[in-house]
């Protein structure tokens, strides 16, 4: 009687080369769920840069910026 070998379990056997055992998958799924979810701190400088763009964006327009546009308005 010949057998398959494909029908073989060996219980002491190392997984084939390049297939991951799935409890080790599993592990990776979950980890990267985790690390999906996880809440990142901004960066030191993104308070400052955060309060810079703020005072920029409340500046007026310069009078020359103002004249231009009205200048485009006008041609358009």
């Amino acid at each position: 009687m010949h057998s398959d070998p494909t029908d073989r379990c060996d219980a002491g056997s190392a997984p084939s080369a390049g297939v991951e055992p799935e409890p080790a998958k599993a592990a990776r799924a979950t980890a990267g769920r985790r690390q999906a979810n996880a809440v990142i701190a901004p960066p030191a400088w993104a308070k400052d840069l955060r309060l810079l763009f703020d005072k920029v964006v409340e500046e007026p327009l310069p009078a020359c910026f103002i004249e231009l546009l009205s200048r485009l308005d006008a041609d358009g």
